[in-house]
């Protein structure tokens, strides 16, 4: 973390439980610094208490598993508007295709604070959805596109 308060908690989202273990114990053997990591073994997406399951595309690849709504999951979903953030400068959105399900839940977040956005593998819904808060799109790394107002 930067040594001044641009940012000091980073909220993360983890759905897969094998890999929220694998979070939980990498922070806790991180050095403590200047800020804080809140984990949750959630999703995020655009209805907050939806149910989503886990689906695992390449078992070799644990980062590439993805979230699907299901009545019948096991796993909670929160948007980020219903964490009432203080304050929010960057969100980065790497999450297999659900980026704009869970920007369709940041409305207010957006619209107060106008973070920077990155999202991976971006599309038109995407760049639509952005538009219409005056985001633009100012750089892809690889897959990454980083939007700014």
């Amino acid at each position: 973390f930067p040594s001044h308060d641009i940012v000091s908690i980073v909220y993360t989202f983890e759905a897969d439980l094998y890999n929220y273990t694998c979070l939980e114990y990498n922070l806790e053997h991180l050095p403590k610094k200047n800020g804080v990591i809140v984990p949750y073994n959630a999703a995020l997406g655009k209805t907050e208490g939806e149910l989503v399951r886990v689906v695992r595309r390449l078992d070799q690849n644990l980062g590439m598993h993805q979230v699907v709504p299901d009545s019948a999951g096991n796993v909670s979903t929160y948007t980020i508007d219903s964490l009432h953030l203080p304050n929010c400068v960057l969100t980065q959105l790497d999450t297999e295709g659900y980026e704009y399900n869970i920007l369709e839940g940041a409305h207010q977040t957006i619209d107060s604070f106008r973070p920077a956005i990155s999202v991976e593998d971006t599309n038109n819904d995407i760049e639509d959805f952005l538009s219409k808060f005056g985001y633009q799109k100012r750089v892809t790394v690889f897959r990454d596109t980083i939007y700014s107002v």
